[in-house]
């Protein structure tokens, strides 16, 4: 069977090859110059929406150059007293050691000891992602263990730790973190741990 389709006066159409009876190949909609199609499956993006979830929150930039800092002079070059204008009055650590107040304080006390420790210290930033109000940075810290830490007497030997820090933004200082260390890997490097078995 064919289908014969009729013009607007009324005279019939010729088929189109290709197509089973003849039929014509549906057009897209036409989208004028300007004109944004609507995505009907998610409904319409409303500008107010993003701006109400994000309302407070301070910009990723600012969020990095904090974490910069906070890394660069506290932790690298040891001025653990900047930590008073970066970590909020009532800064909490959630993965601190045990014996250490998980406060400020706390996190000055365990860099002194840091730097006491390793007289090289020097932390490197190799990734940083930022969204809203949190901050996830991955670190890598190289130094040369000569003196006492945690107990243990200095072994002489360079170590390399690698870790990540997830902070919690409150207006343009640190309210909250938590973070994880390759503490076993260090200790193999220092020789109180036995390292991996040979393959």
């Amino acid at each position: 069977m064919q289908v014969i389709l009729v013009g607007r006066a009324g005279t019939p159409r010729p088929p189109l090859a290709g197509l089973p009876g003849g039929c014509r190949q549906p057009r897209e909609p036409r989208i004028d110059k300007g004109q944004v199609r609507r995505d009907t499956r998610s409904g319409p993006r409303r500008k107010h929406d993003i701006v109400r979830t994000t309302e407070g929150w301070p910009s990723v930039t600012t969020n990095k150059e904090l974490y910069r800092r906070w890394i660069d002079e506290a932790w690298t070059k040891g001025n653990v007293d900047v930590l008073d204008d970066m970590n909020t009055p009532d800064f909490v650590d959630h993965s601190g050691l045990p014996g250490v107040s998980p406060d400020t304080a706390g996190m000055k006390q365990f860099i002194v000891g840091l730097h006491a420790a390793f007289s090289d210290v020097a932390m490197t930033i190799e990734d940083m992602v930022a969204e809203g109000d949190r901050l996830v940075g991955r670190w890598v810290m190289r130094g040369t263990n000569t003196g006492s830490f945690n107990g243990m007497p200095p072994t002489g030997r360079p170590v390399t730790l690698s870790g990540f820090d997830l902070l919690r933004v409150e207006g343009d200082r640190f309210a909250e973190v938590w973070h994880v260390e390759d503490i076993a890997g260090m200790l193999q490097q220092l020789g109180v741990l036995p390292g991996p078995p040979s393959p």
